[in-house]
């Protein structure tokens, strides 16, 4: 699940820097939640700093650069930070609360669990989840399994603890990376003979014997007209970038 995948990536940060396709990860995933707008942005917005700072003499880095060393230091750069807007290093920040927490709980020698728990109350995730699996959906059914998934790492903690009481933080998480997580949800799978009810791209990759699509207009819905702009702008901004 995409959840834990990124908790193992800020508890693996912990211990060492991330290359920059794990940085990437971590920013656009379920914890960072940056969308490729906001991950624009901020490195326009950190080719911005990074000119101010060529001006003044010191030697200028590329943005991928600057996020691995936001991330792998153990402290954040405060200074630095500041000179992003709050909507700009929004994903930095919430990124580096998890990191924060597991190492800090690996500093003062705490259990394998606590370490975990540390991490997972810092995404602040847990009541979001909550509240969407309780209304249902198909938002719904993936908090459910973004929830299971993570109830199952701890119960995979546990059992590592239990096994090797004196390892740290990176021998679970290369432990982890070799199991694979089970996603089932813990609520009841719906019945063989039931009409399941939901959206065109919810049903991707799926198969029914019957399937029924009402109101749908010929000429309007598919839509196959080209999605672009006239100038082609979301064009212009990726060769900016």
């Amino acid at each position: 699940q995409p959840l834990v995948a990124a908790l193992l990536l800020a508890m693996r940060a912990v211990s060492g820097p991330l290359d920059a396709d794990q940085v990437t990860d971590l920013l656009t995933g379920p914890i960072g939640r940056a969308d490729p707008a906001a991950m624009r942005r901020l490195r326009r917005a950190i080719r911005r700093v990074e000119s101010a700072r060529a001006e003044a003499g010191q030697e200028p880095r590329d943005s991928t650069a600057v996020l691995i060393e936001l991330l792998a230091a153990a402290e954040a750069d405060a200074g630095y930070l500041a000179e992003l807007t709050d909507f700009e290093r929004t994903p930095i920040q919430s990124v580096r609360r998890v990191i924060d927490a597991a190492r800090r709980a690996e500093e003062q020698r705490r259990g394998i669990e606590d370490i975990v728990w540390s991490a997972w109350q810092a995404t602040q995730l847990e009541r979001r989840l909550a509240g969407s699996a309780l209304r249902g959906g198909a938002a719904g059914d993936q908090a459910d399994r973004d929830l299971d998934a993570v109830l199952a790492m701890f119960d995979a903690a546990a059992n590592f603890a239990d096994s090797l009481p004196a390892a740290r933080l990176d021998g679970f998480v290369s432990y982890l990376d070799e199991l694979q997580i089970p996603g089932e949800s813990a609520t009841a799978a719906a019945r063989t003979d039931a009409v399941t009810v939901l959206s065109a791209h919810a049903a991707t990759g799926r198969e029914w014997d019957v399937v029924a699509v009402p109101g749908v207009q010929d000429g309007l819905w598919p839509s196959l007209r080209s999605r672009g702009s006239i100038v082609g702008t979301p064009q212009l901004v990726d060769l900016l970038d």
